[in-house]
Formats: C-alpha cells, structure tokens, sequence
C-alpha cells in the first residue's frame, strides 16, 4: 500500500481531523477495490477489539520503534517530530499486522437464520419492520437473510445490507424501517451501497429498492450518511421539518422529535437543506458547517464546526469540545436511558471537554465527568441530581 494513503489512515485512527485533500484520497482508495474497503473496516474492528488490543500496547511499540529509528538514524537524519514520529510508529504497526488484517473477520459470524427461524428475544435489539408487516429483532451478532419481491435483506455482523432485485418508477414503493432502541446503534448499507449508522433511539426508513428518479428516505432521530456518488440520482433525507438533498457526501443529521433543535453537519461534499417550512429559502452547506434550525422560533443558524465531533458516535464515542454540562448529560441520559436534573443552573453551565467510550457502564461515565468537571453526581428517586461543588 502507498505510504501516504498509511498516513492518513494512521492519523485518521488516531483521532485526528483530516483536510479535504486528504479524505478525498482516502474516499478515492476505499472506492478503488472492495478489498481495500474490507481491510480499512477490518483494522478499525482489529484496533477496537478488547482481547486483541490487550495484547498490543500501542504506546510502548510506539517507543520501541521510536528508539530503534533513532538507533538507526542518529548521525543521518534529524530525529521526527511527535507527530510525524506518531504516523511513523503507526505506519509499521499497522504495516506488521496487515497480512493478519486481510483475513481477520469483523465478528464471529453465526450460520443464517430464515426468517421463520428468528426468534424475538427482548426490547434491547433493533427492530426491523418489512413493507409486508412483518417485524424481526436484530442483534448484532445475528445472522439473518430474507427474500422479498423487490430486493433480499441480509443482517450480518451488525449490518444490516438491502440489495435490490428491481427498480422501477411506477410501481408503488414498498417500504421497510430499523428502529434501535436506546443504548444500541446499527449500521445499514442501502441498495445503492450508501451506508447509514443509526444512531440510539432512532429510526429510518427506506424503500425495498430506490425509484430510478432518486434516492429518499425518511428519518426520525440521529444517523450518519456516507453517499454513494450518482450525479443524476439524486439522495434526499427527509425529516419532518426538513429534507437534505445531496449527489454524494459524507453528512449527519440529528432530528429526534423531543428535542428544539434539528442539525445537520457536513463533513465532506455539498448537501443542500430544504425546510419543510414556508418562506425559508434552501441552503448550502460546504464542509466542516453545521445548520441549526430551532422548530419553536423557526430561526436558522450556520457556524464553522469540527464534524469529527458530532460523528465520533459511530465509533461508540461521546466526544464533547467546550460544550455545556446540560448538553452532554443530554445526550447520555438519550443514550443510557436515565433522567437527570441539575440542582443550579453553574453546574448545567459548566463547559466540558473530552472523549467517553459510549460502551463503558453509566457509572463509569458518570465518575469521569464528576472527577474532570468537579461536580456532585446523586442518585435520587430513579433520577440522577447534579450540583457544583
């Protein structure tokens, strides 16, 4: 593999932000070869996984190879810097375990399942529900694999795919839905190869194969797009106060019904917003913009973010940069399945910085925030009450 295209994944996994140069490069090799597509999945799930990454410490290979380069270039070149030293160190981790990378499965894979088979097991697994009525509960590490006239859905190591038998214009489309419950998210690759990861509490839904005119689907709550280019097939999400139209980019859109605030934030490509209401004029997002629209006061907002962010969800993280204590314990009550209340409004005003594992235990996310914010976090009646020390 090119060097360069090592770079950006390192520097990518590592956290960082890459400029558009860069994620255009990494979108154009991921295109290139499904094989390519294949091991960039399979060195995220190999770096995530707890019982491998026990056995890889990162930190201590780094200074290995850190000395050992230093060892061998001591009186040729000038030592690296910590950044480039960090790219370097994850360049030759990652290049020792690619041979192991091409063959390593996401998950364990068990046998497939018809769908007469599936059994529904409880309220904590995805629902999907087909356009004939029917509804299956998906878990992750479930297996599924069902027929129907216009396409075939498979669920397999957490994704959820829909491959397309027929397309059409005028027939009526049927339309399929997945709806995860709080605490779990999904990852859905649609007809067209878009992939969507949906968010908790949320639900989307889509057509058993796109109309040849465009590509729409309808969400309800958080998900993240990565679309699949077709210049004269249009993608459209829609919401119920706004749609975004968009040919091929990466992009993700919060619109759950209980909150005053719909977003969507850019991150590479160019969407356009069009709001569902009167005498609001379409709007143009470049990347690293988010649009705010309050459903109350119908006022619009756009400002210059770091989409990294608001997408670090889908690699289970909470990420919050200067944001207030009110907001983040927003999103971890949404997440958690809890209810909270602050006993001042100093301690909702706090600002908060930092990146959580959305897979560690609410008292462990709890502890880190009322160690770093030195707030007092109770357990009252069923709710948590939060104060500033």
């Amino acid at each position: 593999m090119d060097n360069q295209i090592w770079e950006i994944i390192s520097a990518e996994l590592n956290g960082e932000m890459l400029n558009t140069e860069e994620s255009l490069l990494l979108q154009q090799w991921l295109e290139a070869d499904s094989a390519n597509y294949k091991v960039y999945q399979n060195l995220k799930y190999f770096l995530k996984d707890r019982s491998i990454r026990e056995l890889i410490d990162v930190t201590k290979a780094y200074k290995n190879v850190s000395h050992e380069i230093k060892l061998r270039e001591t009186n040729k070149l000038k030592i690296f810097t910590n950044h480039w030293g960090w790219v370097a160190a994850s360049i030759i981790l990652i290049s020792t375990v690619f041979t192991l990378l091409v063959s390593y499965p996401f998950r364990n894979e068990s046998p497939l399942i018809s769908f007469d088979q599936q059994v529904f097991t409880n309220n904590t697994s995805a629902i999907l529900r087909l356009a004939n009525g029917k509804q299956i509960m998906l878990d992750k590490d479930d297996s599924v694999e069902i027929s129907s006239k216009h396409c075939k859905i498979q669920s397999v190591n957490g994704v959820l795919r829909s491959i397309a038998t027929s397309r059409n214009n005028k027939a009526k489309l049927a339309l399929n839905s997945i709806e995860t419950p709080i605490g779990k998210d999904f990852q859905i690759i649609l007809d067209d190869g878009t992939q969507v990861w949906l968010n908790a509490g949320s639900r989307i839904t889509f057509p058993s194969a796109f109309s040849k005119k465009e590509r729409r689907l309808f969400l309800e709550g958080e998900a993240c797009f990565k679309v699949t280019k077709a210049s004269n097939w249009p993608f459209i999400v829609e919401t119920e106060k706004m749609d975004v139209q968009v040919l091929g980019t990466c992009f993700n859109v919060r619109a759950y019904n209980d909150e005053e605030n719909v977003y969507t934030t850019l991150v590479r490509g160019l969407i356009q917003i069009v709001s569902n209401i009167d005498n609001i004029q379409p709007i143009k997002l470049e990347p690293c913009q988010q649009y705010t629209l309050n459903v109350k006061s119908m006022r619009q907002e756009i400002k210059v973010v770091d989409p990294c962010i608001y997408i670090a969800w889908i690699d289970n993280m909470f990420a919050f940069k200067n944001q207030k204590l009110g907001n983040v314990m927003h999103d971890i009550a949404k997440w958690y399945d809890i209810k909270f209340e602050f006993k001042d409004e100093l301690a909702a005003d706090i600002r908060i910085s930092g990146n959580i594992e959305r897979y560690k235990t609410l008292d462990e996310v709890l502890d880190i925030i009322a160690k770093l914010e030195k707030v007092e976090i109770v357990k009252l009646d069923r709710k948590y009450v939060i104060s500033s020390k």
